[in-house]
């Protein structure tokens, strides 16, 4: 990582970090003022808007702090000495370590416990023991020193391998074990529905109005022209894979792979080939993208656009004097119009701070005095960057035109103009105050200290290690920018909901896994037993976190169902003979984007709300088909 730093970084830190101490105090304030946060029968309650969280103010919430406080003073402080200076902190150390983690596995694998006991004893005892013996220079410690001395020598391409190989496991996990192999996302199901029209030779549903009034679409117009709300980018990369019969997931599941594989590019240019291995150790325990992934939703592939684009664009601005590649600027745009395309907010958010800091350069190296930058930059870098966004936003823009009407007018405007929105407002039908913004950021916060990476001590200390250390490098100082940036934009859109967590923030896991590794990097980088006991500990903490996810996975079991009876009841009447209409109830309108509308030979199918069966059936476009309902 350059270190070429602002001149007074600590100052820059103690500001942004008063400033939220600051926020922080004045936020829990009000909370409290309004009957937000209380404490009560040793229960802490945090009311962020319409969302809660409640710790139980227990010996386990204390034990998770106090390993969270010595993870933290350990790597922000001496981890770059290796492990503690002395065989009894040693011990404390993998004491506290092993008796947080049983705890955790206790609780999340074998239900939930309610006291200390003999067990807690046990686990401490076993642990110092651990933590005495494996840090025993002539005796099992060997073993963590081999560990850290074969992670720094394995081949770069077999960590992209392994890295590659476990975003695909994680995601089609999460699809088979957390949604049950059933598509149930809406969103999912818009794009699904949406690429199989494209298929068709058709940008919109060639519907009249009355038969737009009865027939069900997942988030598409009510009116007529009807198509998909969502973006162009994820329904393209979808058609390929509906074409040749395979569900929507495959393409979420192969986004995975790419996204842990490009993030572990990333993590070991910046802080060495250990790091690529424990980047695809924190990625394999994350819930965030157990969950995420196996949505078939455009999320994960967003995320690994932009990934592609921090690959491409990072090394150019951390060392400007580099002549530039022109494939590496072309592909960098491309990936980068292509995330835009898919997601334009998050795509907005991404390239505004690119555009900025290649600005702030330029200027910079201005005012000094004129560099191979300044030359480079108009001559290699902004045309090809130029020439690689072009492609995606001119397949954006027609895409546009032939649904919208309008190049520049999204669908999610034409749907929902009230409700895709920005900013704030105190009339309509929802009011959004800057009180909402602000809870939806805490909510935020909340959420992804569990669900990013799961661990037991807090997914948020590996962060904080890195704001300790951090000099803000003109790559790191990127990186923080993107966080910010996005979670800007994101707090003054309207909508917002934690039903698989904070997801419009879903992008930013790599960035915040590739900060947490810069933070613990030096104990990595000093090899042998200190890296090898990095590595240990992030494996046990992500072995925990996987844990947890599989065995809390029934609250989406109600959905999975739903999909469930929904693919059972099309196997039974499958292959249709002739055009068809199946009726449906309520909780079914929201899971047939995968089946319309038909591609290739298929007959055609339509489906109806049993509530609108009467209205359907005197329509002359649904004459002479068959009437099934769904039992």
């Amino acid at each position: 990582m350059n270190r070429a730093a602002p001149r007074s970084p600590a100052a820059i830190k103690w500001a942004v970090s008063l400033c939220t101490a600051l926020s922080i105090v004045l936020y829990l304030v009000y909370l409290r003022a309004h009957r937000g946060l209380f404490v009560e029968s040793g229960l802490l309650g945090i009311y962020a808007g319409e969302y809660h969280f409640f710790f139980q103010l227990d010996g386990i919430f204390a034990l998770e702090w106090l390993g969270a406080a010595f993870f933290f003073f350990y790597y922000a402080g001496r981890g770059a000495a290796g492990l503690p200076g002395n065989r009894v902190s040693r011990a404390v150390f993998f004491a506290l370590i092993a008796t947080a983690l049983f705890l955790f596995l206790w609780g999340s694998w074998l239900g939930r416990i309610v006291r200390l006991g003999e067990e807690v004893l046990v686990a401490a005892v076993i642990g110092s023991l651990a933590g005495w013996l494996l840090t025993m220079p002539d005796g099992p410690g060997l073993w963590l020193a081999r560990l850290g001395a074969a992670a720094e020598r394995t081949p770069r391409w077999l960590i992209v391998l392994a890295g590659f190989l476990a975003g695909v496991a994680v995601c089609h996990g999460g699809w088979v074990w957390l949604h049950g192999r059933q598509t149930f996302m809406t969103d999912a199901q818009s794009q699904i529905s949406q690429a199989r029209l494209l298929l068709t030779g058709h940008f919109i549903y060639p519907l009249s109005q009355p038969l737009r009034d009865v027939v069900e679409i997942p988030y598409a117009l009510v009116k007529t022209p009807s198509y998909s709300q969502f973006p162009p980018g994820y329904i393209l990369a979808l058609m390929p894979a509906i074409a040749a019969g395979m569900p929507g997931q495959f393409v979420c599941t192969l986004a995975g792979g790419f996204l842990v594989a490009l993030t572990s590019v990333l993590a070991m240019r910046l802080c060495g080939r250990a790091a690529g291995w424990a980047t695809v150790i924190m990625f394999a325990g994350s819930p965030f993208l157990w969950i995420v992934g196996g949505t078939a939703m455009n999320h994960t592939f967003c995320a690994a656009l932009l990934m592609a684009t921090l690959c491409c664009w990072l090394p150019l601005v951390e060392n400007p004097g580099l002549p530039p590649s022109r494939l590496r600027v072309i592909a960098g745009g491309l990936a980068l119009g292509w995330a835009v395309a898919t997601r334009p907010l998050t795509g907005l958010a991404h390239g505004a701070v690119w555009g900025a800091a290649i600005l702030v350069i330029v200027l910079v190296s201005l005012r000094r005095a004129p560099s191979d930058w300044t030359r480079i930059l108009p001559k290699r870098v902004a045309p090809w960057a130029v020439l690689g966004l072009i492609v995606p936003a001119a397949m954006f823009m027609f895409y546009n035109a032939r649904t919208t009407g309008h190049a520049l007018r999204m669908a999610y405007e034409t749907s929902n103009p009230t409700g895709h929105v920005l900013g704030f407002r105190n009339s309509g039908l929802v009011p959004y105050a800057p009180i909402d913004a602000v809870n939806h950021v805490f909510a935020s916060i909340f959420s992804l200290n569990e669900i990013m990476l799961g661990w037991v001590i807090g997914s948020w200390v590996g962060v904080l290690v890195w704001w300790k250390r951090t000099r803000f490098g003109r790559g790191e100082s990127i990186l923080f920018a993107l966080i910010v940036a996005q979670v800007f934009l994101y707090s003054l859109y309207h909508f917002f909901d934690l039903f698989i967590g904070p997801r419009f923030l879903f992008e930013l896991l790599p960035i915040l896994i590739i900060l947490a590794m810069i933070g613990i990097a030096p104990s990595l980088q000093r090899g042998g037993t200190a890296a090898g006991a990095t590595l240990l500990i992030l494996f046990m903490l992500s072995a925990c976190s996987i844990g947890a996810v599989l065995t809390n996975s029934n609250k989406y079991y109600s959905m999975q169902s739903n999909g469930l009876k929904m693919e059972q009841f099309m196997a039974s009447i499958e292959p249709l003979k002739r055009p068809t209409v199946v009726l449906i109830t309520a909780p079914y309108n929201e899971l047939v984007g995968r089946w319309y509308p038909a591609i290739g030979n298929e007959p055609p199918v339509y489906f109806v709300l049993k509530s609108k069966e009467a209205k359907a059936r005197a329509l002359p476009e649904l004459k002479g088909f068959d009437w099934v309902e769904m039992k």
